[in-house]
Formats: C-alpha cells, structure tokens, sequence
C-alpha cells in the first residue's frame, strides 16, 4: 500500500476540492470523531465531581445547577490555593 504524505494546506486544498455533499460528510465524522472524546471526559469529570462532593458530605446529584457551579468554584479554590 501507498502512503501519501501530505501538509496541512495541502489536505485543506484537496478538502476544498470536495463536493459540498463529502465536505459535509467529512465535517460530520470529524464531529462525531471529537463528539466521542467530549462525552467520554464529561463522563470522567461527571465521576470526579461525584467522587469529590461524596467526600465532602454531599450528593452531587441533589445539588442544583447554581451549587454545582458554586461547589466546582470552591474545589478550584482549593485547588489554586495548594498549588500556591
């Protein structure tokens, strides 16, 4: 098998040389591809965001949305602080 190798613009030109129906198909599976990742570290920050509050007395899941964000502001402090 052949490898081609290509730079950045080179790869963007040919992309630009698609039709608009494979660019969108392209776009779509580069979403897709990143869509992936995105959810997989929510996850992970879903679970340590639990794990934290659990330690901490309290149940990520009956928190609301404003004592999430205020909980998060509060572990970040703690954070900046140790780190200084």
């Amino acid at each position: 098998m052949v490898v081609l190798q290509l730079d950045d613009e080179q790869v963007i030109e040919l992309v630009n040389q698609l039709s608009n129906e494979k660019q969108l198909r392209l776009y779509k599976l580069l979403i897709k591809k990143r869509c992936d990742r995105w959810i997989e570290l929510s996850n992970i920050g879903q679970a340590g965001a639990r794990r934290a509050a659990s330690d901490r007395g309290l149940d990520w899941d009956l928190l609301t949305e404003d004592e999430r964000e205020e909980f998060c502001n509060r572990l970040n402090s703690e954070v900046s602080t140790k780190c200084l």
